[in-house]
């Protein structure tokens, strides 16, 4: 019975007579099993035993009377293992003390399955219960349950390494990213087991496009490393932050073969257009848990640099970064030669804007495009429908050519593996594209209603009626990762970033549910029906892929100028967003970003676009587009992407105050 449904009727119980029936035969229960309790007669006391609300709170009150379990097999609800009965602070107290009792009792004398019984259904004590399996040595068991309450995926890794179950152990750990605490936690006792988890880790990070980290991950074991010098050759090889980034992972896990690098560090260092490289440089030796001579020498060697880069606002490093970075390169001459206290970052120039400033975006019509996805160091991914999708470079420079057909690409979180689908008929057809290697491989045709358009290289989440399934892209399609079907609707909608999922549905009555998980770990946070706005105009309702939701409506001020009106969820509080007036009868589509907000307006003689940084009413800047075209927009990082089907793309990142524009020729 649904929880809102419980205190209804609990509610309702209190104020009727039926509470006093209702009282009188719960009582009678209670006090027969106490006295089963009393008498010894432990095996009927536990058939009877009513659970106390535990680790996930009262499971809610019960409307009538229990009834004896048939055996004490755990995580089954039968029975008396169902909804609690209101008991009152001293009752609740005396059972869970008898129940403790019981506990200790049972496990002196050796009956591991009705202890850990009392531990789990009774006391509802489940960490407690998975931790006394395991002293036990029952791992298999513990697995299980650990699969069954939902715990935290590192520990399920583990118990299930321990029952020697090291596929399900790798599929858990791939699903939800869970490699390195299993492994931290095996690798004293269960080296073999630690050793195989270890390995598959790499692999996940290479299907991942995480290069460096799989070289990272599998560098402990000596047989490996060439495998893993292969991995970081392919990031060099790759060029851009990729490349730059590697340079910090070969000082630290190759220190005497980076003299070979020397006429590329100077190459990052000297070129004003690489500043991107040499924040990745920056970022990458900021997030070393120790240092060695080489990578102190590039810190060296690019300080300055970094000073010039935040003198022309290009860089976005703190003070305190600056700082670590001159501690890391360790170097008494550099810090005697600096002028004064290290450069914060320059303030965004859109703090102090007085007036939107407006970009005109080229009217030149270019190849027809189906779907973009921004890259790293402003690289392109596009889908040209039949023609495939291309891959290009920051100016609109075809790299490669890869032969999948495609209308939308799924980009990978790292930004280095992508699937390229398209629909024929009901079934949509995929191809797994490896950017960096620039291999394609073809995964088959699934049948879907919707999709999320980013996933974390391996997890996929697709819809399908009232089901969610997480495919191992990696193994193809037919791999389920994870999966929860019988939803209260239909699947809509799958909005994800790589902190957080959200599935919208639509009940029996086409109204909107919201499913929000965290990632990763994939713990639900919250579900249920969207309350209703009730305003005089009419309220629309866009999830974030960063989680929650914010409602929006139309209004006009005294002068007639249109207003986009948000409202975010949960609060009470209105904020309004100033639109182009000359737009005040425009079709209107908004985009939620990480910190801002897109909103594409077009009717037949003018389109644009505006972006606003949240609680902004004006917005920061505007995009004039040519007439009647419509304009689609996605948010990468701080970067927000904004194109047209006929090749005209715009790009604006909102840290830096840096727009570019091209044409896909």
């Amino acid at each position: 019975m649904p929880q809102a449904w419980r205190d209804w009727l609990a509610r309702a119980a209190m104020t009727s007579h039926l509470s006093g029936i209702l009282g009188r035969r719960q009582a009678a229960y209670m006090r027969q099993m106490l006295e089963m309790f009393e008498n010894g007669r432990l095996q009927d006391a536990l058939r009877h035993a009513i659970p106390l609300g535990g680790e996930g709170g009262s499971p809610g009150q019960a409307f009538g009377v229990p009834h004896a379990r048939h055996d004490f097999k755990l995580g089954i609800r039968n029975g008396a293992a169902g909804p609690s009965m209101y008991f009152g602070d001293d009752l609740s107290r005396h059972l869970r003390q008898l129940y403790r009792k019981t506990f200790e009792k049972l496990d002196r004398e050796g009956n591991v399955d009705q202890a850990v019984f009392v531990l789990a259904e009774l006391l509802q004590s489940h960490a407690e219960a998975i931790n006394y399996l395991e002293r036990h040595e029952r791992y298999s068991q513990a697995a299980e349950l650990a699969l069954l309450w939902d715990m935290e995926a590192g520990l399920i890794v583990r118990l299930m390494c321990k029952a020697g179950d090291l596929p399900r152990a790798m599929a858990v750990a791939r699903r939800d990213n869970a490699f390195a605490e299993a492994i931290a936690l095996l690798e004293s006792r269960w080296p073999v087991a630690a050793r195989q988890l270890r390995e598959e880790w790499a692999l996940a990070l290479v299907d991942q496009g995480r290069w460096l980290d799989a070289a990272q991950a599998i560098w402990p074991i000596e047989s490996m490393r060439e495998r893993a010098i292969e991995w970081l050759q392919r990031a060099e090889e790759a060029g851009g932050s990729l490349a730059a980034e590697a340079l910090v992972r070969r000082a630290r896990l190759l220190p005497h073969s980076l003299d070979s690098q020397e006429q590329h560090v100077l190459s990052i260092r000297d070129d004003d257009d690489r500043g991107m490289e040499r924040a990745a440089i920056a970022h990458a030796l900021l997030a070393l848990d120790s240092h060695n001579d080489e990578t102190r020498l590039l810190a060296r060697a690019l300080f300055n640099a970094w000073l010039v880069d935040q003198d022309k606002g290009m860089g976005r490093l703190s003070a305190q970064q600056l700082q670590r970075l001159l501690d890391i390169a360790q170097d008494p001459l550099l810090c005697a030669d600096l002028p004064g206290k290290l450069p914060s970052p320059k303030p965004n120039p859109f703090a102090d804007k007085k007036e939107v400033s407006w970009i005109s975006v080229p009217a030149a019509i270019g190849q027809a495009v189906s779907d973009i996805a921004l890259l790293p160091d402003l690289r392109l991914l596009v889908a040209q429908g039949e023609a495939g999708v291309t891959l290009r470079d920051d100016r609109g420079k075809v790299l490669h050519h890869f032969a999948a057909p495609a209308d939308n690409i799924v980009l990978a979180d790292s930004g280095h593996v992508a699937l390229a689908a398209i629909y024929r008929g009901e079934m949509l057809c995929v191809q797994r594209l490896d950017l960096v290697t620039r291999e394609q491989r073809d995964l088959g045709a699934i049948l879907v209603d919707c999709y999320a358009s980013s996933f974390d290289g391996v997890g996929w989440t697709v819809g399908q009626g009232d089901a969610i399934r997480i495919l191992d892209t990696g193994h193809g399609l037919s791999r389920v990762l994870w999966q929860i079907d019988k939803l209260p609707g239909r699947a809509i909608r799958i909005l994800r970033s790589p902190s957080c999922e959200q599935y919208e549905l639509a009940d029996p009555d086409n109204k909107m549910l919201l499913w929000q998980y965290s990632l990763p770990g994939r713990r639900l946070e919250s579900r249920g029906h969207i309350p209703a706005l009730e305003k005089k105009a009419e309220v629309s309702v866009i999830p974030s892929p960063w989680g929650g939701y914010r409602y929006f409506w139309m209004a006009w001020d005294e002068k007639e100028s249109p207003w986009l009106v948000v409202q975010f969820q949960g609060k009470e509080k209105e904020h309004g967003l100033a639109l182009p007036p000359q737009m005040s009868g425009a079709a209107i589509n908004a985009t939620l970003g990480r910190t801002g907000l897109a909103v594409s307006l077009r009717q037949e003689n003018d389109a644009c676009v505006v972006l606003a940084r949240d609680g902004e009413q004006y917005p920061d800047i505007a995009f004039s587009w040519p007439a009647g075209v419509h304009i689609r927009t996605k948010m990468h990082g701080d970067c927000w992407l904004m194109f047209d089907r006929f090749g005209r793309v715009a790009i604006m990142d909102m840290a830096r105050c840096y727009a570019s524009m091209l044409t896909i020729a």
